[in-house]
């Protein structure tokens, strides 16, 4: 099928290309008869959850059944994923980041939310049955609800919260949303029926303590809540590989190691896009690469062990 051809866009302002966007998606989604719920940005803004700024991308929240086939009607208009590198992380992907050469902005494509720990089917239309419309760009798009909105804001906030400075604009716009939620009765109560909804009672106890709920802590987390926890608390990606090289079979650990030391071209380009052309700079690539994962693996270690198997 022919690529349909995406208006150019080269030096429209972010804020225009970001509402234009999300337009977009809504409209290749619905061509596609795809649920989406547009997420976060500036509709978060608009509701009072955040301060109002520029997004540089847009977030989706997609039908988990039909994620594969939302990225191909993307596709079609010319947005590809980016390239990234397979390499061992703390909590499953959950999303696939979308770029176009004529758009100054990214599309994010999630087919679940870390942090909602049910089933991703069902959590989605969980969401969906309390969706709500909103404008934007003079279309009408569909997005969570306030409380579901509530949560998506708090956990992206609180899944590194250990090892972020409050002066991070993450946690800013966490402590923002807590002043924000906390002058609502209504929605205090809603956002706790809705973490009960998604299995989001344990990611975002911090925030429903704040609130004024108390939340047991888990004492026999499921493997999710594991992997939650310690990337809350992991302060390097070298985390990942070690609890990867923990977890494989004895034969298969050399093969971890190698390709932890030795990532191919392809992958370390994904990783490091800074690296320029030729093989010089690839090797200082890897360099830098090996220097942070020498100097990163004692803190790595310490945090599995601190906050993973003990708990």
């Amino acid at each position: 099928m022919a690529e349909r051809q995406a208006p150019l866009v080269e030096g429209l302002r972010l804020d225009d290309a970001i509402a234009l966007s999300t337009a977009l998606s809504q409209h290749i989604a619905q061509q596609a008869g795809i649920r989406v719920l547009v997420i976060k940005g500036p509709l978060a803004a608009e509701r009072g959850l955040r301060e109002p700024r520029v997004s540089r991308d847009v977030d989706l929240l997609v039908d988990p059944d039909r994620f594969d086939d939302l990225l191909a009607a993307f596709d079609q208009y010319g947005w590809k994923p980016r390239p990234s590198a397979d390499f061992p992380i703390l909590l499953d992907l959950h999303s696939r980041t979308l770029v176009h050469p004529k758009w100054n902005c990214d599309i994010d494509v999630h087919h679940y939310w870390p942090g909602f720990l049910g089933d991703p089917k069902d959590v989605f239309e969980q969401v969906w049955r309390r969706r709500q419309t909103m404008t934007i760009a003079d279309v009408a798009v569909q997005t969570t609800g306030m409380a579901d909105s509530v949560l998506v804001l708090a956990l992206h906030s609180l899944r590194e919260a250990g090892h972020t400075p409050a002066s991070n604009r993450k946690m800013l716009d966490y402590e923002y949303l807590l002043a924000q939620v906390g002058q609502d009765g209504a929605l205090r109560e809603a956002v706790l029926a809705a973490a009960v909804d998604t299995d989001a009672i344990q990611t975002a106890r911090p925030m429903l303590t704040a609130l004024g709920f108390t939340i047991d802590e888990e004492r026999n987390p499921s493997e999710q809540l594991r992997r939650w926890n310690l990337n809350v608390h992991a302060r390097h990606r070298m985390t990942g590989w070690v609890l990867q090289l923990r977890e494989v079979p004895l034969w298969q650990k050399p093969g971890v190691i190698l390709r932890a030391v030795f990532p191919t071209a392809a992958e370390l380009r994904a990783i490091d896009p800074m690296i320029g052309a030729g093989g010089m700079a690839l090797i200082a690539g890897w360099w830098r690469r090996f220097a942070r994962g020498v100097q990163s693996m004692p803190q790595a270690v310490h945090d599995l062990r601190s906050h993973y198997r003990s708990r």
